[in-house]
């Protein structure tokens, strides 16, 4: 019985010598491979103490040099390299508030007030005004006043585009006699730079919106008329074509007669809801006698820079993008 305890030992010590401690695992979780890991650092840590001083040494020195350069540099040469930047800092902001000038609006070009008699105390008045600027468009008030008085006739809003000229009229304006002292006012003005990057082609967008054709222009006398013995009327056809893609709530039109270089008379006529590829034919019948006409001119007038103007339905042509 002694002697199988003995052998049983002996096969239990012999299994215990078989386990291999890489298979040794502990119950907090530290592997042999960690035990290695930290054994290493402990054998090394003066060798890795060392080598980081040398390294932070070599930082510092490469560090001490790269400021030394510099500062001696910016002695020997910046110095005065700076003082000719600030010289030349100064003549920029000269030439800046130069060119800032050049680009700037120009002033609106207009002419005195032209009367144009229609009638007994009855007048028209008319003058024309330009801008000069090809980048600028210009909303403003304005009023025609007698000069020495100082009475406002009429005072009105209005917009010019960039490079336009057009007229500024006042119809029917009654006046116990001729005045000398008609002024044009500007009372106020508001500049708008045209957008390079939202209009890249202005003079194409210009074009587009204001596509309106006016053909079959005719002008009958009153003395050919026929509409009345005791009132001179005359007529006044002419056709209209929205060649736009855009409806507009309203199209006003200044129309001018010549008598070779001379003003005639002038009118304004509204047409209301011109939808886009419509063609209508105007008839106007105009009051006084006017005489020899030997030219017409009719503009079409639109503030296509005003959304407000566009007659918008889902999905419609007439709609502004």
């Amino acid at each position: 019985m002694d002697e199988e305890k003995e052998v049983q030992n002996i096969g239990n010590n012999q299994n215990e010598k078989n386990i291999n401690i890489k298979d040794y695992e502990d119950p907090e979780g530290l592997t042999v491979q960690k035990m290695n890991i930290g054994l290493w650092f402990s054998k090394h840590r003066r060798h890795i103490k060392n080598v980081l001083i040398v390294l932070f040494a070599a930082l510092g020195v490469i560090s001490c040099i790269y400021s030394t350069y510099h500062f001696a540099y910016y002695i020997s040469r910046g110095m005065d390299e700076d003082e000719l930047l600030a010289r030349e800092l100064v003549k920029t902001s000269i030439v800046g508030h130069d060119y800032i000038l050049a680009i700037s609006a120009k002033d609106l070009i207009y002419t005195s007030p032209t009367l144009l008699k229609t009638g007994d105390n009855k007048y028209d008045i008319f003058s024309k005004i330009s801008n000069p600027n090809p980048r600028y468009l210009c909303g403003f008030e304005y009023c025609f006043v007698l000069g020495g008085e100082g009475n406002e006739i009429e005072c009105s809003e209005n917009f010019i585009f960039p490079n336009e000229t057009k007229y500024l009229l006042s119809l029917a304006q009654t006046f116990k006699q001729n005045p000398n002292n008609l002024q044009l006012v500007i009372k106020s003005m508001s500049w708008q730079r045209i957008n390079l990057h939202k209009y890249p082609d202005w003079q194409d967008f210009y074009s587009e919106h204001l596509n309106i054709a006016i053909d079959n222009i005719k002008f009958q006398p009153s003395e050919l008329s026929g509409l009345s013995e005791k009132i001179d009327l005359n007529i006044l056809e002419f056709t209209v074509s929205n060649n736009t893609p855009y409806n507009y709530w309203d199209v006003s039109f200044n129309i001018f007669l010549y008598n070779g270089n001379r003003m005639a008379g002038i009118n304004k006529y509204i047409l209301q809801e011109f939808m886009s590829k419509e063609t209508r034919d105007i008839q106007i019948n105009w009051p006084g006698q006017l005489g020899r006409i030997s030219s017409i001119e009719i503009t079409p007038e639109v503030d296509i820079m005003n959304e407000d103007i566009y007659i918008k339905y889902e999905g419609g042509i007439g709609e502004e993008k």
